[in-house]
């Protein structure tokens, strides 16, 4: 079979159009679940037990179930309550959910991994917990949640080609769309492939010169050498 490229350039604006929906999709799942995300951490951290009942509850809820199951209900359930939501924001509020659960255990760990004896510092020079949490303990976890952050944001990219199922047009469903329409399955499909390559890989990078600049900004150190020793931030240097 001959590669035929006619019908990919017949269709070039469709298929940009797609990689838009996937990125604006993704990005603004990302955004947030991101912000979402720490407030969760936060709260869990904040002393109050049924706060942390009630969001260890809504983590284990999103954690456990499909992101597709997901999907659905914000798409065919909530209608029968009188809810009728476009199937773009069904898409992002399942993918921001589920991801927001994801992004509070991964902040959870990164602050644990903190000595405790910084939070008690942060409390005995009159910080909230709040202040602490924000000023001593996350510039010090950057380091450890910045690779499974990123991870998770790749994650986001890759399942939002979920959102085709409710036809939200993304790459997924523009691909799968014109393929049938033309029946060139090899083409369609392989741009596909090499597409979402593109967006992970890039954004893959992106991630890492963040990851780089946040760490000099914090300690003075790339993020390789932060990787080969402790964390040095304390309580009385942020003060």
């Amino acid at each position: 079979m001959v590669f035929d490229f006619s019908a990919l350039v017949e269709q070039r604006h469709a298929i940009a159009s797609g990689v838009a929906t996937t990125m604006s999709l993704s990005l603004s799942s990302v955004v947030i679940s991101l912000v979402a995300g720490l407030l969760v951490a936060l709260g869990q951290r904040s002393g109050i037990r049924l706060l942390d009942y009630l969001l260890g509850a809504y983590i284990q809820l999103f954690r456990n179930t499909p992101l597709l199951i997901q999907i659905y209900f914000f798409y065919k359930a909530l209608p029968f309550a009188g809810i009728y939501l476009d199937p773009f924001l069904c898409g992002m509020l399942a993918l921001s959910l589920q991801t927001t659960a994801y992004m509070a255990e991964i902040y959870r760990s990164g602050f644990e991994a903190v000595p405790k004896a910084q939070v008690e510092s942060g409390l005995a020079l009159g910080m909230t917990r709040v202040q602490t949490n924000l000023t001593i303990i996350l510039p010090q976890a950057i380091g450890i949640i910045m690779p499974p952050l990123g991870n998770q944001i790749i994650g986001v990219i890759k399942n939002s080609s979920l959102v085709a199922f409710i036809t939200v047009a993304d790459l997924f469903f523009v691909v799968y769309e014109q393929s049938v329409t033309h029946f060139r399955y090899l083409e369609f499909f392989t741009v596909g492939i090499l597409l979402y390559m593109a967006m992970t890989i890039g954004t893959s990078w992106v991630l890492f010169g963040l990851e780089d600049w946040l760490l000099r900004r914090l300690t003075g150190q790339p993020s390789r050498a932060w990787l080969a020793r402790p964390a040095t931030i304390c309580a009385s240097e942020v003060v």
